[in-house]
Order: structure tokens, then C-alpha cells, then sequence
């Protein structure tokens, strides 16, 4: 099993340079309208890195299996278990006129193997937990329909996203919201389906189709001075899963459940973000 240390070394060949840099010790607050590395509140280390403090679940994904993880999530520098954080490289940094979009992946997960050996459910608690989670769901029209929901991106009120999205609201259709995202440039749209469609498709073969990103979100993020320079990650692991050959039969039906939802949400994204293109 990799250590923090390990996956620190592996995952970002400066680390030894970095760590060494004491302003990662002296982190402020940094007050966001628009998301930075997943989370509107963050610790800020200074324009190249971002801190996120960890849940236990999280920090066990971080130490052991986020170097599995390498390019397809932003660059670790530093995973600290005594403080349970992680500090990450800013994956706008560099950017003149960044723009960024957190999109879930995924419907909302109800499945009982999840709800009782995860979440620590008892039997009856989990089947409240399910009939509460069709309501919810049932609420996110566009959820439902799509496996995935635009939260919030830059120049808009992630509150207000929030409202339509739980109203079932279709005043704003999926692509609309991509194409005003992408400043209606066509070309960056194209560039965005592609690299939506590569993400796609590694994750479809193991060691990915192993684990299970429920509540996982991916942030992109592009420069408008240079609308070449996009970045896609995959972030927020606080709910994610791992199973082997050696796990219950109904812990693997649990991966396949949700990673058909995930995969089918991708596939969406994508249908979308080819639709606002044209």
C-alpha cells in the first residue's frame, strides 16, 4: 500500500522543491465566488496551490489511491494526515481570464449496499434514505434525465443554479449553459468534447472501472485570452469506492450500478457539449 509520502512523489515530481516552501505552512483564507479546486472556501497557499481540508473516507482515497489517479485529477503536492488536508496545485494558475465550471457526474446514489456498509445505515434507516433520495432526484428533472448537473460556474450565482436545478426548471437547457460558458466559441466547445471523450474513455478499463466516483464532480477551467489553454479534472472523493475480486458480490454490483449512471452522465455531457458546438 502507497504511502502519503509515496503518492506525494509519484504524483508530482517538484514535491521535494515544494514542500520545502514554507509559505505552504502559512496558509489564509481564501474567500471564492467560483470554484477552485472543487470547494467556493479553501485554504489558499498563494496563486500556484490550494488547501482542502479531508474527510476520513477523502484522506484514504488521497494517501492510497489518488496516485492511481495521476493526470486525471489536479497535481498533489502535499498530503498532511495530521491536519487531514491536501494541498493541490490551482488548475487555473497561469491563466490571464479563467473561467471555470463544477459539474456532478452521477444521479444521487441510493443504493443499500452503499447506504448500510458506507454510510453505516441501519436497514430501516436505509430504505427511508432511498424513498428520500427518488423525491430529491425526482425534484432535479435535468438530473434525472441527464446523470449529471452543471452546480455553478464563474459569472453566475451557484445559489441561484441550485434553486432552478432542485425546481426542475428548463428555462435553461443544458447546452445553452455550455455554450454561454464557452463564450459560444465553436472551436473551444470541440476541444472540450475531446477531452471529455478521452477522460471517457480510460475511465472504462481498470484500474478506473474499479472504483466507483459517486458524488464526484469534474472542474473545468480555460483561459479566454487563450482559449486553447483548458484543463478538465476530476475532483471530490469524499464518497468514493473502491472494490477488488475478493469483495462481496453486492459491493461489486454497487460499482456497476453507479458507474453505469456515471458513464451514461459522461455520454450526456458530451451529446451536449457536441449539440452547443453546432
Amino acid at each position: 500500500m502507497l504511502t502519503a509520502s509515496d503518492s506525494i512523489c509519484l504524483l508530482d515530481k517538484e514535491a521535494k522543491t515544494i514542500t520545502n516552501d514554507t509559505r505552504l505552512d502559512k496558509p489564509s483564507r481564501l474567500q471564492a465566488t467560483t470554484p477552485i479546486a472543487g470547494h467556493t472556501q479553501q485554504l489558499k497557499i498563494d496563486e500556484r496551490f490550494v488547501q482542502k481540508m479531508l474527510s476520513p473516507s477523502e484522506l484514504n482515497f488521497f494517501k492510497n489511491h489518488a496516485i492511481f489517479f495521476k493526470d486525471l485529477i489536479p497535481a498533489i503536492v502535499r498530503v498532511d494526515e495530521p491536519s487531514s488536508s491536501v494541498t493541490m496545485r490551482n488548475i487555473a494558475h497561469g491563466m490571464l481570464s479563467p473561467k471555470l465550471m463544477d459539474i456532478k457526474i452521477g444521479n444521487k446514489f441510493t443504493n443499500r449496499y452503499y447506504l448500510i456498509h458506507t454510510k453505516g445505515l441501519t436497514e430501516e434507516n436505509a430504505i427511508t434514505a432511498k424513498i428520500n433520495g427518488r423525491i430529491q432526484s425526482s425534484k432535479r428533472s435535468n438530473l434525472c434525465r441527464n446523470h449529471y448537473f452543471i452546480a455553478g460556474y464563474t459569472g453566475q450565482d451557484p445559489i441561484k443554479l441550485k434553486q432552478e436545478r432542485l425546481s426542475g426548471s428548463d428555462q435553461k437547457t443544458p447546452q445553452h449553459i455550455l455554450s454561454a460558458f464557452c463564450n459560444t466559441d465553436r472551436r473551444l466547445l470541440t476541444r472540450l468534447a475531446t477531452q471529455l471523450k478521452e477522460i471517457a474513455n480510460r475511465l472504462t478499463v481498470a484500474p478506473y472501472s474499479n472504483y466507483a466516483l459517486i458524488s464526484s464532480s469534474l472542474l473545468i477551467a480555460f483561459d479566454q485570452k487563450n482559449p486553447e489553454n483548458i484543463k478538465i479534472k476530476i475532483i471530490d472523493f469524499a464518497n468514493a469506492q473502491y472494490c477488488n475480486e475478493s469483495d462481496p458480490t453486492e459491493k461489486k454490483e454497487m460499482i456497476v450500478e453507479y458507474n453505469q449512471s456515471y458513464h451514461q452522465g459522461l455520454a450526456n455531457l458530451i451529446q451536449h457539449v457536441n449539440d452547443a458546438a453546432t
